[in-house]
């Protein structure tokens, strides 16, 4: 990563993704990409439902 943020030359964002995890993330922020996508924090998370009820009015 180190190499391809050199090559970029900041000529574009670049990501981070895949294999991102607590031990791995600092080394990661060291290479210089601008983004880190970590699909840990929301892989495992389960989804809450919140109808939206509107009344009509009369």
């Amino acid at each position: 990563m180190t190499k391809a943020v050199a090559i970029n030359a900041e000529r574009a964002k670049l990501e981070a993704a895949g294999n991102i995890n607590e031990q791995t993330l600092v080394p990661t922020t060291e290479t210089g990409v601008d983004f880190i996508s970590i699909g840990d924090l929301t892989k495992h998370c389960r989804a809450v439902d919140f109808p939206m009820r509107i009344a009509e009015r009369q």
